[in-house]
């Protein structure tokens, strides 16, 4: 192994490299796999493909959005997020109404069914998670680390997502 940070980070044991448990990465790591195991629940008790629920969540997080702008947002075509948000529609799980500012647009927004629904399908996690904080002051700790790396993580991706393609538009 080389004296490089990244080897230096990595732990040798029989079954190959891993990270230190007190790493940065090693929390990553774990996020990523409870977070994995919770939108597949999520998804299975509420019939909804990935890209659906990635949808429902970014309106219902980021606020009412044009179909371009969550076309953006969850990295798919304009046409395939209008498919997809008819199907949420006739599910009563998103609402269009005109834009405010433009009445040539339309904003999509989660309905309170969603918000019920998601609600009752993630209350026992919930229950896990606020067991977890023990007072006022570690649960205002916990959101606002997660609320910083969610819009981190969104900046990233969307930079990622315009990077890769103005590369396919180049070749």
């Amino acid at each position: 192994m080389d004296d490089s940070p990244t080897s230096k980070l990595l732990q040798r044991s029989g079954d190959g490299a891993r990270l230190p448990r007190d790493t940065p990465q090693s929390l990553v790591l774990a996020l990523s796999t409870v977070i994995d195991a919770f939108m597949a629940r999520v998804r299975a008790q509420m019939d909804l493909s990935a890209n659906e629920l990635n949808a429902l969540l970014a309106v219902h997080t980021d606020g009412p959005q044009t179909l371009s702008q969550l076309a953006d947002r969850i990295h798919l075509s304009r046409p395939a997020t209008g498919a997809l948000i008819e199907r949420l529609d006739e599910r009563g799980l998103v609402e269009r109404r005109t834009h405010p500012g433009d009445a040539r647009k339309t904003l999509v927004g989660a309905t309170d069914l969603f918000v019920v629904q998601f609600v009752a399908v993630t209350a026992r996690w919930g229950r896990r998670i606020d067991a977890l904080a023990t007072t006022t002051e570690d649960w205002d700790t916990h959101v606002r680390f997660l609320d910083e790396l969610r819009r981190s993580t969104v900046r990233s991706e969307a930079e990622l997502y315009r990077q890769h393609a103005v590369t396919r538009r180049d070749r």
